[in-house]
């Protein structure tokens, strides 16, 4: 079965757009420290995690709603990835991207709620948090 959140990941690791600004920083956590193939602090990136959804049993398709965290360098830059976000997101019309399960197809990806501002204290990088929902096929297309 298709991992939504993985796919999500992977559909915005794939937006030339926002990679331009993040590169591969696209992850369920962030990985900012200072060992070796931590991502540099501060920087750009991207953090996806769920945050609940819908559930629709006798369809082959997953709705879930997820928390998306655009950090940067300072609150500017931060809004830069945002905004390259908000931009994937108007593109995202069926899409394949592929997954550890196969090729997924994203239906869509919307955002839900206007971005608010806030500073990570444990890692002392800025960023905007941000809800959205992505429906993605449950089911390798192959």
């Amino acid at each position: 079965m298709i991992i939504a959140l993985e796919s999500a990941i992977a559909y915005l690791r794939g937006n030339a757009g926002l990679s331009a600004l993040v590169g591969d920083r696209v992850a369920d956590k962030h990985r900012f420290g200072v060992q070796s193939g931590d991502w540099p602090v501060p920087s750009s990136a991207v953090q996806v995690r769920y945050d609940g959804g819908g559930s629709e049993l006798y369809l082959t398709v997953q709705v879930s709603r997820l928390e998306i965290t655009c950090y940067g360098k300072s609150r500017y830059e931060a809004t830069k990835v945002y905004n390259a976000l908000v931009t994937a997101c108007r593109a995202s019309t069926k899409v394949p991207v592929q997954t550890t399960q196969g090729k997924a197809l994203v239906y869509w990806m919307n955002l839900v709620s206007a971005p608010s501002v806030w500073r990570d204290a444990d890692v002392n990088v800025d960023g905007l948090l941000v809800f959205a929902e992505i429906c993605v096929a449950e089911t390798d297309v192959l």
